[in-house]
């Protein structure tokens, strides 16, 4: 992790971002990845007092997806060809 500064959680925004690779663009091994993926980081963050979150790179300057809006993607990502 670089020394970068942390944002705290209450000045992180929310920004809608729309991936330039749709979901059929994923082999099922990377689909299956990411689904599984998501669902341990909703398990982790729900079962430790204090999830990691804070501390991981990828969340410096966006707040991490809310455990509603993961399900949403999950519900997006596993739906047929042509529906979203």
């Amino acid at each position: 992790m670089s020394d970068t500064h942390i944002v705290p959680a209450a000045r992180r925004r929310v920004v809608p971002v729309r991936l330039g690779r749709s979901r059929d663009a994923f082999t099922s091994q990377e689909l299956s990845t990411v689904l599984t993926a998501l669902r341990v980081f909703q398990m982790v963050r729900r079962s430790v007092a204090t999830p990691p979150v804070e501390t991981m790179e990828h969340f410096e300057h966006v707040a991490p997806l809310t455990d509603e809006q993961i399900d949403t993607l999950c519900d997006h990502l596993n739906a047929p060809e042509g529906v979203s």
